[in-house]
């Protein structure tokens, strides 16, 4: 592959990406909003959360 052929294929990479940027995502303001709802539950209750060594376990345990 030439170089002008490789720097060419990153330029359209490049602008698929930036394009790909401009779009929000599907879902994007349930997903907002729903993490904020997290958020604003573990802040009112920090002790409920899980520990991540917890969740490993269980998920191994679960899933192998």
């Amino acid at each position: 592959m030439s170089e002008a052929h490789c720097a060419a294929r990153l330029r359209l990479w490049r602008n698929a990406l930036r394009s790909a940027s401009l779009i929000a995502p599907y879902g994007a303001d349930e997903q907002k909003a729903e993490l904020d709802r997290r958020i604003a539950e573990h802040e009112r209750d920090p002790g409920s959360a899980i520990p991540w060594e917890v969740v490993r376990e269980r998920l191994r345990a679960n899933y192998g």
